[in-house]
């Protein structure tokens, strides 16, 4: 494993983030700028992730108004490390489609 665990480094990017963007700063959240968004859209939920939510992807995929694509990969957090070849072939499909 590599840098901060989740439990540490969250409430300190949750406190920078307050001080950089002041006290409404979850006005710049993702669900709000993701239905603006007029590309197709690809999102990745890795549902054993410990990091980030597994819903967060899900949610984002509801929220969003335009093409949308939504693989939830059996893995941790580091999708393309635990499964390139499912990666690869999930990206290359996506671009495929969408182009």
């Amino acid at each position: 494993n590599q840098g901060l665990p989740a439990d540490l480094f969250y409430p300190f990017a949750h406190l920078a983030a307050t001080i950089e963007l002041g006290p409404e700063y979850s006005a710049f959240s993702a669900e709000n700028y993701i239905q603006k968004v007029k590309a197709p859209i690809f999102l990745i939920s890795a549902i054993q992730d410990k990091a980030v939510d597994p819903q967060d992807p899900v949610n984002l995929y509801k929220a969003a108004k335009t093409e949308k694509f939504l693989w939830q990969a059996d893995t941790s957090h580091d999708v393309f490390k635990d499964n390139p070849n499912a990666f690869q072939t999930k990206v290359l499909d996506f671009l495929e489609s969408s182009l």
